[in-house]
């Protein structure tokens, strides 16, 4: 059991976290915590583990006081997998660092490496037990970080946005992990979250906002509270917003209950779409057609790329890429874990190499085997924005880091903090934000941070990897909106990686799968979403709305119709 009483804490004087906190959690309970960015979910974990003290109140585990005496001794009880796995991997082969947790705890060779071995098969390691972690992608380090902690057979298990960088198929693997470890009577979970379809599987769910429990109950009995959860800057599960949208009284959460009410209603016979459809569909027929008319801005021909290339851990990461990408076009690339995405948009300003084939980036080439001393003038004009913001901060304050960019472009102190000021603003970081460490932010404040130093540079192109990981819905909506109108009002281009495949239906026009450094699916949005059938292969699934559209009418769609991709669309296409 974990007890909290009238826990006060703050990072500095001036602004409490918590202000006497009371939370009790029996053992063997599975509880979802919610809440908006900068709430208090990653500090209360932080608490729970002893690596942050209370101002004052106390926390008790198993009914002992969480103190500087006992603390090493109660957190053999306790496992955390954090928001960056880049935190908690220490060794250097990936059987070594899940095996980490079993030798402080003096567990025999024999028995760990049958344990170690257990859990590389459970999270989808196998094949990678001797890679070193840090070459790995961002969703297979936190699946190394996840098997880990399950490895240690803890009482109390925390996860702080394990699944946020892995592929749909794959955070459902680990999702139905922690649903199968849940059933355990004497394991206790604390899963914090931003993905309302893991939050539904809860024994009770709590929401906190400014760190305050706002709710505290059942998923049914929280979700039923959309002014709350809104007010809150979360929304409600998609699932639930569709059924309100529809007109249904009852509180829907789980897509498997609406599907079947859905298809009860309607017989699985779907509308004709609309003639707005029509047109929407017609114009993405065109795009694979029309875009090669646009002028392209980066050209990839026979690109390959290997990792610690003449050592035993060689890896190649791209295999023979060839791909082209159109002034004022939104690009979504997709694919499971380890696919090369990340590595491919390094490429796309020459962060990284080809080892071989070429690829022109605006008026320069870039062959495999040439060095290249100044490529200023490609960086300025296209941003990247990391899968962890945290490895591109580095200054004392937020503003600082924000006016690095235009200081080091050549914009003078002055002018460079006007484009940050502004460029903060656009993003929502608040003013008193602006005096602080970046690094005292939380991980979604961080990445929010990262993304403005890039908008204060006023680029071009803008390569995004995994933009909206560790933001909260609100705050996803909202950086999404800002890419939308600088896509809409200065024609920026904007290449996106992505797991969540609701923003790639709803922004990009174009999209690319990958898989084992290849692209094996390249087409307009519409046009690659009529191959859903195809995604579970790739570690994808489809977006919510195409999918449950296609469950209900049991893929019986015709080649030449549309697939609807809103809210607004699927509601006219069924008769209720």
């Amino acid at each position: 059991m974990i007890e909290i009483k009238n826990l006060n804490f703050s990072y500095d004087d001036n602004t409490p976290v918590f202000t006497k906190l009371n939370l009790t959690i029996p053992t063997g309970q599975f509880i979802t915590i919610l809440g908006h960015n900068g709430s208090g979910k990653s500090t209360l974990s932080k608490l729970l583990t002893g690596l942050t003290k209370p101002k004052d109140g106390t926390i008790h585990i198993n009914g002992a006081a969480l103190t500087e005496e006992n603390l090493q001794e109660l957190r053999k009880n306790i496992s955390i997998v954090f928001q960056n796995p880049n935190s908690q991997l220490v060794a250097s082969t990936v059987e070594d660092d899940i095996a980490f947790g079993l030798e402080t705890r003096q567990i025999a060779p024999d028995d760990m490496q049958k344990i170690v071995k257990k859990y590389i098969n459970k999270v989808g390691l196998k094949g990678l037990e001797k890679r070193e972690p840090h070459h790995l992608s961002g969703g297979q380090k936190q699946r190394v970080a996840i098997a880990g902690a399950l490895a240690t057979g803890t009482n109390i298990l925390i996860f702080d946005e394990a699944t946020s960088m892995l592929d749909p198929a794959g955070r459902e693997e680990i999702t139905k992990l922690i649903k199968e470890i849940a059933t355990s009577k004497n394991k206790t979970i604390l899963n914090i979250t931003h993905h309302f379809d893991e939050a539904v599987f809860a024994d009770r769910v709590i929401v906190l906002d400014n760190g305050k429990i706002i709710l505290d109950g059942t998923p049914e009995q929280v979700f039923k509270q959309q002014k709350v959860l809104e007010a809150a800057k979360l929304g409600i599960p998609f699932v639930t917003k569709m059924a309100l949208a529809l007109g249904f009284d009852e509180t829907y959460i789980h897509e498997h209950e609406l599907i079947k009410t859905l298809k009860a209603r309607t017989k699985g016979r779907a509308l004709l779409p609309d003639e707005s459809e029509i047109q929407q569909n017609n114009v993405a027929l065109k795009t694979d057609i029309d875009s090669k008319s646009k002028s392209t801005l980066i050209k990839f021909n026979a690109v390959s790329h290997s990792y610690q290339i003449n050592t035993p851990f060689e890896a190649q990461a791209l295999h023979d890429v060839n791909l082209e990408i159109n002034a004022g076009e939104i690009l979504a690339i997709i694919g499971r874990t380890g696919s090369g995405k990340s590595t491919l948009i390094e490429h796309m300003n020459a962060l990284l190499l080809p080892t071989s084939g070429t690829i022109q980036i605006l008026d320069r080439k870039i062959r495999a085997g040439q060095k290249f001393k100044e490529l200023k003038d490609i960086r300025s004009k296209i941003g990247i924005v990391f899968q962890f913001p945290e490895y591109q901060l580095f200054e004392e304050t937020v503003l600082k880091d924000i006016m690095f960019g235009p200081l080091n472009y050549g914009q003078s102190i002055s002018v460079a903090e006007i484009s940050a000021r502004k460029a903060a603003k656009t993003v929502g970081i608040d003013d008193e934000l602006l005096t602080q460490s970046p690094f005292a932010l939380s991980g979604g404040q961080m990445r929010r941070v990262a993304i403005a130093g890039i908008l204060a540079m006023e680029p071009d192109v803008l390569l995004l990897d995994e933009p909206t990981a560790g933001l909260d819905p609100n705050g996803a909506y909202e950086i999404m909106k800002i890419f939308s109108a600088l896509h809409r009002n200065h024609n920026t281009t904007i290449v996106l990686i992505t797991h969540d495949m609701d923003l790639v239906s709803k922004y990009a026009n174009k999209v690319v799968v990958m898989n084992s450094g290849k692209i094996v699916l390249e087409g307009s949005t519409h046009n690659i979403l009529k191959q859903g059938s195809t995604f579970k292969n790739h570690g994808l699934f489809m977006p919510t709305i195409p999918r449950i559209f296609s469950k209900i009418i049991d893929d019986k769609l015709s080649p030449d119709e549309p697939m609807p991709l809103t809210l607004e669309d699927f509601i006219n296409r069924f008769q209720m």
